[in-house]
Parts: structure tokens; C-alpha cells; sequence
């Protein structure tokens, strides 16, 4: 009789935390997502924070700039901060998230990121950083000089928000145990995108 009720009990256990995880599902897919900012932006190793274009590199640095071109590279590192906004009346959670950068509706590199995020209910926001880093030469090998480093000094504005950079994700939840993964990619741009 007591091996019934422990498996009654641990098969009630199972039923509880998978519920909450799916509860927990539903909840992301009604959070709300955004490109935060765009920080640490370098090109070519030069921090390009704040610099609207290349005439406003000065001499020394743009000569390293003009180096890495002749030598087929054009480095650009920079971080993407994703805030998750959650509307609802119980924490969202994810343990992984796929994600795409785009560049000019280009998908410029993707990447996941293993590590779990919970997001506080009732309007509690959440940030993600994302690291990017791509040879912009190879990756837009058609385009001259010029155009390839306007796409670095566009990627974001005066207050490092984004203008040419957008982001399809696919969050990962956990339930009883198993990944269960959000059906589909959704784009995520400067202002807040829910994921439904």
C-alpha cells in the first residue's frame, strides 16, 4: 500500500512541475521582447562607440582600420542587449535560447545561448546579452569599402539604439525534464515584440 501512495505521490509531482512548467511556456510566449542597446561596438579592434562615421576616426586609428580591409578582414565585435519584458501574473522561464543576427535583413551569425533565464511577472524585465562577432568583408565580400564600413558605424545610434540590426529567436523551456521548444523564429527590433 505505502509503494502506492509513493508512486501516486511522485507520479502527482511529475503532473504539478510539468503543469508549471507549461504554465511557464505559456508565459514567455506572451513576453515581450526588444533590441535594448547596442554596446561595445569595434571595428577592425577600434571602439567605434559614439562615432557616427569614419571621418570621425582619427589618423592613427584609421590607418589599423584600412589595414585589416587590405588584408581581406573587417572585424566587427559588438554586444546586443535583449530586454524580455513579462506581462503576466507568474515568472516566465527559459533554458535556452536560439537566436539569428541580422544585419540589413542579412543573417549575419547565429548562436544560442545555454544558460537559464528567468523573467519576474507583472511587467519585470530581463536582460540578455548576446555576443557578435563577424568578418564583415567575407561576409559582405560585393560590397566596397565604403558601404561595409557604413554598416559598422550604422548599427546603432547616438544613444546605442539599434537602426540595422534585428534578431529572430526560438526560445527553450524545460518540461518534466525535456526541452520543449517555441514553435517558430520571431523577429525582435527596436521596440518591444511579443513572441505569440
Amino acid at each position: 500500500m505505502k509503494i502506492k501512495h509513493i508512486l501516486l505521490f511522485s507520479a502527482l509531482a511529475l503532473v504539478v512541475s510539468a503543469c508549471s512548467t507549461l504554465l511557464q511556456m505559456a508565459a514567455l510566449s506572451k513576453c515581450e521582447f526588444k533590441i535594448d542597446s547596442v554596446k561595445n561596438t569595434r571595428l577592425a579592434g577600434l571602439s567605434i562607440h559614439g562615432l557616427r562615421g569614419f571621418n570621425e576616426v582619427k589618423l592613427t586609428d584609421a590607418t589599423k582600420v584600412v589595414a585589416a580591409f587590405a588584408s581581406g578582414k573587417l572585424p566587427l565585435e559588438f554586444t546586443l542587449n535583449v530586454a524580455v519584458r513579462n506581462p503576466n501574473k507568474m515568472d516566465a522561464a527559459m533554458t535556452k535560447l536560439d537566436w539569428e543576427a541580422l544585419l540589413d535583413q542579412t543573417t549575419i551569425l547565429t548562436g544560442n545561448v545555454n544558460q537559464p533565464l528567468r523573467v519576474p511577472a507583472n511587467g519585470g524585465t530581463a536582460i540578455l546579452p548576446l555576443n557578435v562577432s563577424v568578418n564583415l568583408k567575407q561576409l559582405f565580400s560585393t560590397l566596397k569599402k565604403e558601404q561595409l564600413l557604413d554598416l559598422g558605424f550604422g548599427l546603432a545610434d547616438a544613444s546605442d539604439k539599434p537602426t540595422r540590426v534585428a534578431l529572430k529567436l526560438k526560445p527553450t523551456v524545460d518540461v518534466a525534464g525535456r526541452p520543449v521548444t517555441y514553435p517558430g523564429w520571431f523577429t525582435v527590433k527596436r521596440d518591444f515584440t511579443a513572441g505569440s
